[in-house]
């Protein structure tokens, strides 16, 4: 994936007080008389201060994280977009039923009164949020057909890339999810650190193993091997 050389400017209209706060971010909504943006409402995630210290450990800038959360996303999308066609392919659509989906993502820098700051800018989910599997890789809440989807996607995106990295820490409302995290093999690269501050490598992957030593109808419909410990 390659960035914009030509930014776009957008004006937003943006809530005074947030409507969420979870994690490391709180969540507000916002509206935009912009062509590409008029449609829909938004939600603009800015970082909580105890977080930017989070960040200044890992020896990035707010820039450098933000851009990586925003490709996280577009990673896990990928993954999404890449299984439903794979089911499509195979003809096990219809038998599977309605897929995950990640919507559309901005990055953003906001100028204003206290100076720059760089955030997430993200299609508004209405609905009750649920988490489905936490970033440790460990499956949490009631089992339900979507919690299975999620785990089915973890070890889709394990498999389908080598076994090199894990999407996890899903959430979200109904079929439609957000924030994710990506688990790697390894937290470096160098001196960089891989994918986010939220990223926790060998635990999350394992501990995801360990709890889903058997497969549901999900997994076996995308023909995924049975992992292994």
């Amino acid at each position: 994936m390659a960035w914009s050389s030509q930014p776009s400017a957008v004006e937003l209209s943006i809530a005074n007080e947030p409507f969420g706060k979870r994690g490391f971010r709180e969540a507000y909504k916002a509206t935009s008389k912009a062509p590409e943006f008029c449609r829909q409402q938004w939600v603009v995630k800015k970082y909580l201060q105890s977080t930017v210290d989070i960040i200044k450990e890992t020896k990035q800038t707010i820039e450098q994280h933000t851009k990586k959360v925003v490709q996280m996303h577009m990673l896990a999308r990928n993954f999404t977009q890449k299984l439903e066609k794979e089911l499509k392919e195979g003809q096990n659509l219809e038998l599977h039923g309605k897929t995950l989906t990640y919507k559309r993502i901005f990055l953003g820098r906001i100028n204003g009164e206290t100076g720059e700051r760089w955030v997430k800018l993200e299609e508004f989910t209405d609905g009750e949020f649920i988490k489905y599997v936490n970033n440790t890789g460990k499956p949490c809440g009631v089992d339900s057909e979507i919690r299975q989807e999620c785990e089915s996607l973890a070890h889709f995106s394990y498999e389908r890339s080598d076994e090199n990295i894990m999407v996890v820490d899903m959430q979200g409302s109904g079929y439609v999810l957000f924030d994710p995290e990506i688990a790697s093999g390894e937290l470096l690269d160098g001196e960089e650190v891989l994918f986010s501050a939220g990223n926790l490598p060998i635990t999350a992957i394992t501990t995801f193993i360990e709890n889903h030593s058997d497969c549901n109808l999900y997994c076996t419909l995308l023909g995924l091997k049975k992992m292994k410990s």
